[in-house]
């Protein structure tokens, strides 16, 4: 059997989980190949070269599309977003459209079964579903496929009155397309966004699924944590509490929420360990240990590993991989009551779910998680992660849903 699986870009989590997928199923014997926009190519565990998008057009197209641009002949869509996106307040937009043509690329017109992942920007939804005929798989990773122009709930509710025409106007349209799909299915890695894409029903003929993420082995060897921390200079009677964001601009990571929490805990022993790209000094009066933006799984395993608590005050999220990986280094997580947290996070066990979101609530509940620091099993934690992340039991179910498309074909 042959399989595609089709991200955008394979930085961001779900081409991380996208590509993770891709190992796991090479590992059990399918014959699949990662697809994704990238300067370098990754490499699987195969050794085999991820294949990059080219998205360089000719000479004529561009003008053709410079001459349209000017003239205002664009899809009424584009016209439209272009109108309003001045006024709104949100992370990112996108619509079904896409001058790159992966329907010609030789894997994807061979492969039995075409796994789609998050396809912002790369995909055009009218013209590719209607050149494949092989099933389709879409694993999502946030709400865009089943929802208009957002791809966060909190964005799709905060910019109603300015965008709920258009955003109306493209479920529709999206709708429309998925219609003619006959052989598919829709996977979830959270309960949450399972419940979310039935409520929706955007996909007439698709089957769902819920199929949690898998994370690589290396995560759940154990590791000296006092070695680690002795690496760092860090004491041990320091409380280290870890946030995580790819961009610490992005507000939907919460780091706001953080500093007010932060303001509530009365501890003079904590050291914060952050990961990611952008201005720390916010974070100035607390002590602290900037990693940067971190790439290398290796890396991260050991900044979970030093951590107590990992903090996840993200506003609008699916089941981040972070979560994952923090569990299963038997890190402890802090969070809110989104998304797949609640699913897996296990109060007073592997964690604490802060009860509003606010910075107070959940200062409150780092501070819980403080009290209970010793009394949280790193090793319990683990087995809790492997038991429900780990690549054979991801792989198992993915290939079981293949099998079933391809005998309807």
């Amino acid at each position: 059997m042959k399989v595609v699986q089709i991200c955008t870009n394979y930085k961001g989590g779900a081409g991380k989980a996208a590509f993770r997928l891709h190992n796991a199923l090479l590992k059990n014997g399918v014959d699949s190949v990662f697809i994704s926009l990238g300067k370098v190519p990754l490499i699987d565990i195969k050794g085999n070269k991820s294949i990059l998008i080219n998205t360089s057009t000719s000479l004529f197209r561009r003008v053709v599309h410079r001459i349209k641009k000017k003239l205002k002949l664009e899809h009424r869509f584009i016209l439209e977003l272009r109108s309003i996106n001045p006024n709104l307040e949100c992370l990112l937009t996108s619509l079904p459209f896409s001058k790159i043509k992966l329907h010609i690329i030789k894997e994807i017109k061979n492969a039995d079964i075409v796994n789609i992942h998050g396809v912002t920007h790369i995909l055009d939804y009218k013209f590719f579903f209607n050149k494949i005929k092989a099933p389709i798989v879409w694993t999502l990773h946030d709400i865009n496929p089943i929802a208009g122009l957002f791809h966060l709930r909190t964005d799709e509710e905060n910019n109603k009155i300015v965008a709920n025409s258009l955003n109306e106007k493209v479920i529709d349209y999206k709708k429309s397309i998925y219609n003619n799909i006959k052989n598919g299915a829709i996977i979830t890695p959270s309960n949450w966004l399972y419940k979310e894409s039935i409520k929706r029903n955007m996909f007439k003929w698709f089957f769902y699924y819920e199929i949690a993420n898998s994370i690589p082995s290396s995560y759940f060897k154990t590791k000296d944590r006092n070695v680690l921390r002795e690496r760092h200079n860090i004491a041990s009677n320091i409380i280290t509490l870890l946030f995580v964001s790819s961009d610490l601009k992005d507000k939907n990571k919460g780091f706001d929420l953080l500093l007010e929490a932060l303001e509530c805990i009365k501890k003079d022993n904590i050291q914060l360990l952050i990961v990611g790209d952008g201005d720390v000094s916010v974070f100035n009066k607390y002590q602290i240990l900037n990693f940067g933006y971190i790439s290398k799984d290796e890396e991260m395993i050991n900044i979970f590993n030093m951590a107590d608590i990992f903090i996840l005050p993200s506003r609008d999220e699916n089941l981040p991989n972070v979560l994952l990986e923090s569990l299963a280094c038997g890190t402890p997580v802090v969070s809110f009551n989104i998304g797949g947290m609640p699913q897996y996070i296990k109060i007073g066990i592997n964690g604490e779910i802060a009860s509003e979101m606010t910075g107070e609530s959940l200062g409150e509940a780092i501070s819980l998680s403080i009290k209970n620091k010793n009394n949280y099993s790193r090793e319990l934690i683990k087995d809790f992660a492997c038991s429900n992340f780990n690549e054979n039991k991801q792989a198992t179910e993915y290939i079981k849903i293949y099998n079933q498309l391809s005998d309807k074909v």
